[in-house]
């Protein structure tokens, strides 16, 4: 059902994609990269580098990237998309966050993808994450956190296993 509006991945989305997978988390998004995310019409690509500027300090940049509409939509990409949503703001202390966390939080069973291209792991990171900082589930939110450690870990996710188990703390 959250496929209706599929598109096909075009090669400005997958060199970006891949320059910003290849650079070490925090590194803004080349400036091609960037320009071609300002005008995409594909909510996913621009959540993706919203997202890696986010990470690198640059939050007016990466919340003008994500604007306004925080549904989660009906594409291949629209769970990942929904989970950086919550990244970017939890990371900007954006007061829409709670309603990014419950836009994803019924997903929080299943794995983060930009179709075949990109896998962002467990989505249960980014509702246990969202939670988290929004001050209430805490419990719910640890619980998630954990359960993103073992799916990362059974995808070897590198990447999103660490951001997980770096979330949860010393057990």
């Amino acid at each position: 059902a959250r496929h209706r509006h599929t598109t096909v991945v075009g090669l400005p989305e997958l060199t970006g994609l891949l320059a910003i997978a290849s650079a070490p988390v925090g590194t803004p998004a080349p400036a091609d990269v960037l320009a071609e995310a300002a005008g995409h019409p594909f909510r996913p690509f621009r959540l993706v580098v919203a997202h890696a500027q986010a990470l690198s300090g640059d939050l007016p940049t990466a919340l003008r990237l994500l604007g306004d509409d925080l549904d989660l939509g009906g594409d291949y990409g629209a769970l990942a998309a929904g989970c950086l949503a919550v990244e970017v703001l939890r990371i900007a202390g954006d007061d829409r966050l709670g309603h990014a966390v419950d836009q994803i939080r019924p997903f929080a069973h299943e794995v983060a993808t930009y179709g075949s291209v990109q896998s962002f792991g467990s989505a249960a990171l980014f509702v246990g994450s969202g939670l988290l900082a929004l001050g209430g589930s805490r419990e719910e939110g640890h619980l998630l956190l954990e359960r993103a450690v073992a799916v990362n870990e059974g995808l070897r996710a590198v990447r999103w296993l660490a951001e997980a188990r770096d979330r949860l703390g010393p057990g």
